[in-house]
């Protein structure tokens, strides 16, 4: 992980003046009436900043990978369980899930610079954005890639005077530590990293929708855009990060209780090796989420089959990430539930959700297997976006 760069981003992003809203206890401004031409600001998760603009009246998607350069249009009909299933041959866009005027997230294979990758992209809807100062607030994260366990979770803060703060869980320093190769934390030994930064200035594009910054050493820039609603997303040069603004309580919203439509990156039986290239295929899955008004959650994969059947608690409330050297920070609204290994079997997994108001999850996942032998870090991890039906 590159903790200066994680750092800056977390900083620009605060640094900009977004309303308040999305899952916390502000109200959000009223909702003008939602267009049946829509534009979307989108990152995929092998690090390419696209645009999405959707005409419902000729049920046609364009698109323009910014990143790579790739562009298309295609035509789509609506499936009976609300995807968009693209009907023009041979495209790159597979599928998608849309809540109108709210956010957007498709399957797409032709991301990443050689224009052959798949991944998840993960859109919303285009809102001007300015440099002016958020301060006082407090975001959970999720931050998504290719390597180094896929993901990461966690919290940032920015005071009365512009100071960021940020902490995060990386699971695979679990993995690190557990197959005794040093563990995360910046050599630590320990999952859980942050760090203090002073305010940063990014630079505005001349559209107004989005900020970009050159990445220090690499060259890479990130792309920073955000809704009115409060929500911010940036696309690295590496992954995806989102962050939604912290909730008013640690405990469930029964509001999100329902049936979500999801797509989720799924990566099973990776390792990264040297400058971070990681081993195994991904692919896109389509799942459908149930939330209960207590928190109860089932998983149905594709083809019908149970994949998941649990409760989740949250993160406030598990003991493993809070306390001294930890998270450090309640996260109200970042919920979680764990996988232990027990009887048969040998597996351990973490799993996240955050929630957006208007009906979306943002969920992540890592996990493997503690019987493999020590020093052979194979993992698996999957992240995604449900939109409530």
């Amino acid at each position: 992980m590159t903790k200066t760069r994680f750092g800056l981003i977390l900083l620009g992003v605060l640094a900009c003046g977004f309303y308040v809203g999305c899952g916390s206890d502000t109200p959000a401004p009223t909702a003008p009436p939602v267009s049946n031409v829509r534009d979307y600001q989108a990152t995929a998760s092998v690090g390419d900043f696209i645009t999405i603009t959707v005409d419902a009246d000729s049920q046609t998607i364009d698109y323009t990978n910014v990143t790579n350069g790739e562009t298309g249009t295609v035509s789509y009909t609506v499936g009976v369980d609300g995807a968009y299933e693209i009907t023009t041959p041979g495209s790159h866009m597979i599928k998608a899930y849309e809540i109108p005027g709210l956010a957007l997230v498709a399957d797409m294979d032709n991301t990443g610079p050689t224009q052959n990758t798949t991944s998840l992209v993960t859109a919303i809807l285009k809102a001007p954005i300015t440099q002016a100062t958020l301060q006082n607030k407090n975001f959970n994260y999720m931050q998504w890639r290719t390597n180094s366990g896929g993901m990461e979770t966690g919290s940032v803060a920015i005071d009365g005077t512009g100071n960021v703060v940020h902490r995060g869980y990386w699971p695979y320093g679990d993995l690190m530590a557990a197959m005794n190769q040093g563990g995360g934390g910046g050599g630590s030994g320990s999952p859980f990293n942050g760090g203090t930064f002073d305010a940063s200035l990014f630079t505005p594009d001349p559209t107004g929708t989005y900020l970009t910054l050159t990445e220090s050493g690499s060259g890479g820039t990130d792309t920073i855009f955000g809704t009115e609603g409060g929500c911010f997303v940036v696309d690295m040069a590496n992954g995806s990060m989102v962050g939604v603004p912290q909730a008013a309580s640690t405990a469930f919203d029964t509001a999100f209780a329902g049936t979500y439509r999801a797509l989720a990156f799924n990566k099973p039986d990776a390792t990264t090796g040297n400058n971070n290239l990681e081993t195994g295929t991904g692919r896109v899955d389509s799942y459908t989420l149930t939330l209960t008004a207590g928190g109860g959650l089932t998983v149905v994969d594709g083809n019908g089959a149970t994949a998941v059947s649990t409760t989740i608690v949250p993160v406030a409330d598990a003991a493993y990430l809070q306390g001294a050297g930890q998270l450090g920070d309640p996260c109200p609204g970042l919920f979680t539930y764990r996988v232990l290994p027990a009887g048969g079997n040998t597996m351990r997994q973490d799993v996240f959700l955050s929630f957006l108001d208007g009906g979306a999850i943002l969920f992540c996942s890592f996990s493997y297997d503690t019987a493999q032998a020590s020093g052979s870090m194979q993992y698996s991890y999957f992240y995604g976006v449900a939109l409530k039906q």
